[in-house]
C-alpha cells in the first residue's frame, strides 16, 4: 500500500492511499499445505465445491491451490455451526386422549396489518382429535391471553383436561406469567427440536 499521511491545522489526520494488490501475498501467510480444507477455512467454511468453483474460474486474486489433497470430510466447526445436520426423525405415536398434548406455533408478522389491527396469528392443534383452532393477535404478547381462551373452549368441548403444550420455546410461550399458568394448571411444557 502507498500513501501519505497529513494532519491539518484543527489536528485532523488525512491519509491519502492506494492499495496495490499483490499477485501471491496470499499464498506467503500460511505454513499450512495450500488446499481447499484450508481455503474452506479461510473463507468462512463456504463449501468446497464453492471454495473449486473460486479456484476454476480464477474469482479471487491470490488464490492458489499448491496441494492436491482431498477435503477434509468432517470439519468439526461446520458441524458444530449445524451448517449440516440430518433431518430429524418423524414420529409415528399419536396421543391416546383427548388434550393428552396440544401443539401451538405462532405466525407472523404480516406485512400487512388487517382492517381490525392483527398481525399475528397462533394455532392449537389437538394431538389425538386434531381439533384445530386459529386466533388472530395484534401482538406477540396476546399468546397467553389466547391460549388460556383456547384452553376453556377445548376443556369445555371435549369433556378433559390440557395435559401438555409444545411449542417452539419462542418469548411468547416463556413469559413468567404464561410458566406460572401452565405450571399453576399441571400442564406439562414441551418443546420442538
Amino acid at each position: 500500500m502507498l500513501f501519505q499521511a497529513t494532519v491539518t491545522s484543527q489536528n485532523t489526520g488525512i491519509l491519502n492511499a492506494v492499495t496495490e494488490p499483490l499477485e501471491h501475498a496470499n499464498a506467503t501467510s500460511s505454513t499450512l499445505p495450500m488446499d481447499i480444507s484450508l481455503w474452506h477455512q479461510r473463507f468462512c467454511h463456504h463449501s468446497n465445491p464453492n471454495v473449486q468453483k473460486l479456484v476454476k474460474d480464477e474469482l479471487v486474486v491470490g488464490l492458489v491451490i499448491t496441494s492436491d489433497s482431498a477435503p477434509d470430510p468432517i470439519c468439526e466447526p461446520c458441524l458444530a455451526g449445524k451448517m449440516v445436520s440430518n433431518p430429524f426423525p418423524s414420529s409415528s405415536r399419536i396421543s391416546s386422549s383427548p388434550l393428552e398434548l396440544i401443539h401451538s406455533d405462532l405466525h407472523g408478522p404480516l406485512p400487512i396489518q388487517s382492517p381490525e389491527g392483527f398481525r399475528y396469528w397462533i394455532t392449537f392443534i389437538d394431538d389425538c382429535t386434531k381439533l384445530k383452532a386459529v386466533m388472530f393477535l395484534k401482538r406477540k404478547s396476546d399468546a397467553f391471553d389466547a391460549f388460556k381462551t383456547f384452553k376453556a373452549y377445548a376443556e369445555n368441548q371435549l369433556n378433559a383436561k390440557i395435559k401438555a403444550l409444545q411449542n417452539d420455546k419462542a418469548g411468547e410461550y416463556m413469559s413468567a406469567a404464561f410458566l406460572k399458568f401452565t405450571d399453576d394448571c399441571g400442564i406439562i411444557r414441551r418443546h420442538s427440536t
